[in-house]
């Protein structure tokens, strides 16, 4: 099962998502799951495959689900650099 399997079919009441440092480098799974919703969290931290930067395609996902009310924890710079 894949991630994207994970998120959609396995998990589809999950409300807490624990994703920091993990090398994820596609949230359109995260997005495409329409049970997140207004009071659910993600936490996408220390994920340095992630382009972050102004309208980038992450960028745009985090912007979506927190549209859609979820908490994203992310960070813009995660190497520290």
């Amino acid at each position: 099962m894949t991630y994207r399997d994970l998120l959609r079919e396995a998990l589809p009441n999950i409300k807490d998502l624990e994703l920091a440092g993990n090398p994820i480098a596609d949230l359109s799974p995260l997005v495409q799951n329409t049970n997140f919703a207004p009071g659910d969290a993600i936490n996408i931290s220390q994920n340095t495959a992630l382009d972050l930067s102004d309208g980038s395609v992450d960028r745009q996902a985090i912007d979506t689900l927190v549209a859609r009310g979820v908490s994203v924890a992310y960070d813009l710079n995660p190497t520290g650099q």
